[in-house]
Parts: structure tokens; C-alpha cells; sequence
């Protein structure tokens, strides 16, 4: 592992009582505001659609994309 590349892993409080949904976009805004750059972003764990989500997808130029995966990981670096 490089010398220079810093691990760090944050751990939620499960008392908390809220979630917070992200799309692809709203995570690299997020990630941009706190001074990160992000190198890698990628979806993981496919959720199936349905036909109608698919057919929605579809007319709507692939804007559902995001809703395709259950959480994304992210590779960033201290901007």
C-alpha cells in the first residue's frame, strides 16, 4: 500500500433515526463539499426492475439508472 494513501472508514451511530438516500450525482456533490475529489465511483448490488420501471427507463433516457443499485463505493482522495 502506498505511503501517502489514507484509509478512512466512518461508522454510523445506529441510534441514529433517519437514513438519507443519494443518487450517483448527489454523492459526488457531497463528496466535492468536503473537499474530496473522487477517483472511482460504482454501484453494487443490483436490484432487479421491474418491466415498468425498465419501460420508464427507458422513455425517460436511462435518468432510473441509480435506482439499479442498493448502495455505491467510492474511491476519494483529500482534493
Amino acid at each position: 500500500m502506498p505511503k501517502n494513501l489514507k484509509i478512512k472508514t466512518i461508522v454510523l451511530n445506529p441510534s441514529f433515526n433517519h437514513l438519507r438516500f443519494f443518487t450517483q450525482k448527489s454523492i459526488l456533490s457531497m463528496f466535492d463539499d468536503c473537499g474530496y475529489s473522487v477517483i472511482k465511483i460504482e454501484g453494487i448490488n443490483p436490484m432487479g426492475l421491474s418491466w415498468k420501471l425498465k419501460l420508464a427507463n427507458i422513455i425517460l433516457h436511462d435518468s432510473l439508472n441509480d435506482m439499479k443499485y442498493q448502495q455505491f463505493v467510492c474511491i476519494a482522495k483529500i482534493k
